[in-house]
């Protein structure tokens, strides 16, 4: 495909880095929504791993702690792409 019409190497690039960074976005908010959703069927009791002996000192209403869990998967999706572009530059330097 790339033969049949001449395309330039950074518009090239450029458009792979974007698409795996779409797909990367998407993969967080898939993992997050699904997490949000098993929680919210009664599957799982809590957002939390069972057996761990850890106790918090704060605790906060659903609307702030959702807000935080949002806020998490923002820094996610930013590491995601990160890691994407270190996976990148690697493969393009090749």
């Amino acid at each position: 495909m790339i033969l049949s019409r001449p395309v330039s190497r950074f518009r090239l690039l450029l458009v792979k880095w974007l698409a795996g960074l779409i797909f990367s976005m998407i993969l967080v908010a898939v993992l997050g929504g699904t997490a949000v959703g098993l929680r919210g069927s009664g599957f799982v009791k809590g957002m939390f791993v069972p057996g761990l002996k850890i106790h918090y000192s704060a605790s906060w209403e659903a609307s702030e702690g959702f807000k935080l869990y949002a806020a998490a998967h923002v820094l996610m999706a930013i590491n995601a792409s990160v890691v994407l572009g270190m996976g990148f530059m690697f493969r393009a330097l090749t």
